[in-house]
């Protein structure tokens, strides 16, 4: 089975790069957006739904983040978060963060339709993005999230680097223990700006 969530702030290239990774991969895609997501019962949900092979497009993550800024509280609570957290480790998930600079952000922003409030609070919405993904999710998930700044001719280096993750076969070389600790290091160097 495999999960792969593809996370980070609108506009930054997460349905295009979940939608792409899973046409390459012949899994099934899935938006994880909407208000279903901002409880745990709805996002638990949302991560069952289209596995075993699936990438999902925003998840709970953005509830802990967005829901405290633009709501004053988020509709998840730490407990269940957690619990969250302990389904994505028992799935085996690869967390990708889709990062992108807040100039690059704002170039495309009006060019459609955006969740309310998100633009005057951008700057503390990235922040909140990288302090969850480089210090909590970094710290409680099994394989480490891939730090993506989204470009689109990246995708074909994205999408090796997940199929390595995938594979378990250590006869292949993309596979062998040097090899996968070499994509790791690709994996977290990919988010230096």
């Amino acid at each position: 089975m495999a999960l792969i969530i593809i996370e980070g702030l609108d506009n930054t290239g997460k349905t295009t790069a979940a939608q792409k990774i899973a046409e390459l991969l012949k899994f099934n895609y899935v938006s994880g957006g909407g208000p279903e997501v901002g409880t745990y019962e709805g996002a638990l949900a949302k991560l069952k739904e289209g596995l075993p092979n699936k990438v999902q497009d925003r998840t709970f993550i953005s509830e802990m983040i967005y829901g405290p800024i633009l709501r004053g509280k988020s509709g998840i609570s730490d407990q269940e978060f957690m619990k969250l957290m302990d389904f994505l480790r028992q799935n085996q998930c690869i967390l990708v963060y889709a990062r992108r600079t807040v100039t690059q952000i704002l170039a495309t922003f009006d060019e459609r339709d955006q969740l309310s409030g998100v633009k005057e609070h951008l700057h503390e919405l990235y922040e909140q993005y990288d302090h969850y993904m480089f210090n909590k999710l970094w710290t409680h998930m099994e394989k480490q999230p891939i730090i993506y700044n989204f470009d689109y001719t990246e995708l074909s280096e994205l999408v090796l680097l997940i199929k390595c993750w995938l594979c378990t076969d250590e006869s292949k070389p993309c596979c062998s223990p040097v090899h996968k600790h070499k994509r790791r290091e690709t994996a977290s160097l990919m988010g230096d700006d």
